[in-house]
């Protein structure tokens, strides 16, 4: 039978739903890659790399063995080329460095391990789960991440969750921006799409628990003290505004407009204390001496270990090689980071096809028609763009578990084939066999369309 626009989920609830097998996969595979939240655990994050290939390892094996649920090949997405393609090419960074210095394929495997997180992607394809699970996942794992970082704030000096290796309190104090502790946490990524998801929830609902949602995230974000992530918070904020805009054709509650008066208020009047600070940064970084447009004219114009490397890119060199000690020095003495300079660090370490591939992902995922109920999943495309020039987005692969995630989200054809969601008459329409079920009129769409379940 034909089924019914699948709703989004609330955020708690439907445990019983969450915790099946395929479910928990996904739920150890982003604790596992995001470190629970950068959770020092043991010196020098050894626990979380041994985690993690064994994680690599375990994925392979459900792809091999996981049942698959329908007769279907399990290869059957919009995104299966794009990430496939990911994958391809950031295990071919090996290339370069065997020609530059010798390094093995062994050695290069082991270093570049994580890449094998973008076959994430078939895991979900063949296991099927219900997008509004990923969701929920999803979105705990945004909560999470604010919890943690509000939390730290009060905790410190004390502190036991941070991306940064040997850092002590002097450090951090050393590090902050506008009196705010930077821990720099992993999994930001979540707790973007979370907001979004509640921003997205609250317009359609009008429910006020959506903006509490929205208000706790965003505090979390603002703990970052990262004046980007909250420009982009903001923008998408807005982008997913006027889509609902759109989509209602002008017709938005005299409210709508009137939180938006206040919200302007509020901005204009307390800007000086709370943002004050982190302005007053910005023009202080905007100098010739910026460390990272230092860090973009070397690692764009000269650092090229080999000339395959602009295709394949640098790669990641063994620690104690040539060419590992000389990325140790640039890091730790002269400050110089690829992750520092977005895609262009991408490019660097993985080659001009992987950073093309990564890019026409967002974008292909960006200008997916997604429907009303789920613009938030367009923004959080739109707001990766937005992002890339500064943010390390597709640099490592522990963060392909969320890119895989979003891209399924965004995968109508496979929820189309799953019945998850209804089709479209733009060519999309399943092979319904002998169903006895009406014409789909040129007014009937993906979103919003009253087609009766045929039974």
């Amino acid at each position: 039978m034909l089924r019914r626009q699948i709703q989004p989920p609330p955020l708690v609830g439907a445990f019983k739903e969450t915790f099946q097998f395929p479910a928990l996969v996904v739920l150890l595979s982003i604790f596992i890659t995001i470190r629970f939240f950068s959770f020092l655990a043991a010196p020098e994050l050894t626990l979380w790399k041994i985690s993690e290939k064994l994680l690599g390892l375990f994925l392979i094996c459900l792809m091999v063995f996981y049942p698959k649920k329908t007769q279907e090949s399990f290869y059957h997405g919009d995104f299966q080329w794009l990430h496939l393609t990911l994958f391809i090419l950031a295990m071919l960074a090996f290339v370069p460095l065997y020609l530059a210095q010798g390094q093995s394929l062994i050695s290069s495997m082991n270093y570049n391990f994580d890449a094998i997180f973008w076959l994430f992607y078939l895991f979900l394809l063949r296991a099927q789960i219900h997008p509004r699970t990923l969701i929920r996942i999803c979105v705990w794992a945004g909560f999470g991440w604010s919890l943690v970082n509000i939390i730290q704030q009060f905790t410190f000096p004390r502190f036991i969750f941070t991306s940064m290796e040997g850092l002590t309190p002097e450090l951090l104090i050393e590090k902050s921006r506008g009196g705010i502790i930077r821990f720099m946490i992993d999994g930001v990524f979540f707790a973007m799409l979370a907001q979004y998801y509640a921003f997205n929830r609250y317009l359609i609902t009008n429910k006020l628990k959506y903006a509490g949602y929205v208000l706790f995230i965003l505090v979390g974000v603002y703990c970052t003290a990262t004046r980007q992530t909250l420009a982009v918070s903001f923008g998408v904020m807005i982008f997913i505004t006027a889509g609902y805009f759109l989509h209602k054709r002008g017709k938005l509650p005299v409210k709508y407009f009137f939180a938006l008066i206040v919200v302007i208020a509020i901005g204009y009047f307390f800007s000086g204390a709370v943002f004050g600070k982190l302005v007053e940064m910005t023009k202080e970084d905007a100098t010739e001496d910026n460390i990272r447009v230092k860090a973009l004219n070397y690692f764009f114009f000269e650092h090229w270990v080999h000339p395959t490397a602009y295709v394949f890119g640098n790669g990641i060199p063994k620690y104690d090689s040539p060419l590992g000690k000389e990325m140790q020095y640039l890091m730790k003495v002269k400050g110089l980071y690829q992750s520092d300079i977005g895609i262009v660090g991408t490019l660097s370490i993985h080659g001009i096809f992987y950073a093309a591939a990564a890019l026409a992902s967002v974008i292909f995922g960006a200008f997916r028609s997604q429907g009303v109920h789920k613009l938030f999943v367009n923004g959080t495309f739109i707001g990766i763009i937005a992002a890339l020039p500064l943010t390390p987005y597709f640099i490592s692969g522990s963060q392909a578990p969320f890119f895989c995630i979003l891209y399924l989200l965004a995968d109508r054809k496979a929820l189309i084939n799953w019945d998850f969601v209804k089709p479209t008459v733009r060519g999309e329409q399943r092979n319904l066999g002998n169903l006895n079920t009406r014409q789909l009129k040129p007014t009937d769409s993906y979103k919003g369309s009253k087609i009766p379940e045929t039974r």
